[in-house]
């Protein structure tokens, strides 16, 4: 490499706009650091203890996201009384934040009565169009109503909007499932081993579709299509 070549990209890359990282200030960067943490915490127990021994932090943001994390940790522990106990406080003092309104989902999914979360969850969607977040804690209530019909709808239009996102497809075509919609099943799930790369599987799923399309002339054409993208993409990946 010439070094005008490398004294152009040195320019180059100084113009760029900064990088802006998120830093401990950003509440919502510390709340999703508490969310991760739960997750790869394989007790929930030692979550609660460390969560717990956090909340009195002298950095107010350290403490509302220990007690947004501690939350979580109870529900993961079944222990919902505390769930909601905990979490509570954060809602009252900011009820619109989506990171709230999704835990207070995910603490009360366990009850039967699930009218109340899903009126919650429809008032911060359309507050918040389009929010993934939102929307897909919405579809896991309605399924556990098993307003399944709703939930197809929902998802439909979460597919157009992530198409690359394999949750989604898998949800679908669970959806599909429980509407009876076998073509819908197999459709969807053709896109989401797609997305995680078992295009031989995808195939097979496409072909299943195919065999319950009713050969419907414009549902057979856009599943051959498909099968089509997949093995050209096939060939492209022998290239390398």
């Amino acid at each position: 490499v010439t070094e005008s070549r490398v004294a152009d990209v040195r320019s180059r890359t100084e113009q760029l706009p900064p990088i802006n990282f998120a830093d401990n200030n950003d509440i919502e960067y510390q709340l999703m650091r508490s969310r991760i943490s739960l997750a790869f915490d394989k007790s929930s127990a030692h979550a609660i203890q460390q969560f717990s021994a956090e909340l009195n932090s002298s950095d107010p943001i350290a403490s509302i996201a220990a007690r947004y994390g501690l939350a979580l940790a109870y529900a993961k522990a079944g222990q919902l009384a505390n769930a909601k106990q905990t979490l509570q406080p954060l809602l009252d003092a900011q009820p619109n934040r989506i990171s709230y309104i999704v835990a207070y989902a995910e603490i009360n999914s366990a009850d039967a009565d699930q009218a109340m979360v899903e009126q919650q969850l429809s008032k911060q969607l359309a507050l918040n169009p389009d929010n993934y977040p939102l929307s897909m804690a919405l579809v896991r209530s309605l399924s556990q109503q098993k307003k399944y019909p709703a939930a197809q709808t929902l998802l439909e239009k979460i597919s157009q909007q992530y198409p690359e996102n394999p949750t989604v497809w898998f949800k679908l075509a669970e959806t599909y499932g429980f509407n009876h919609n076998r073509v819908g099943t197999h459709r969807a799930s053709a896109e989401y081993y797609i997305l995680t790369g078992s295009m031989d599987q995808a195939l097979k799923q496409l072909d299943y579709a195919l065999q319950k399309s009713d050969k419907s002339f414009q549902l057979t054409t856009k599943i051959e299509q498909r099968k089509a993208d997949i093995r050209s993409y096939q060939e492209y990946l022998k290239q390398f």
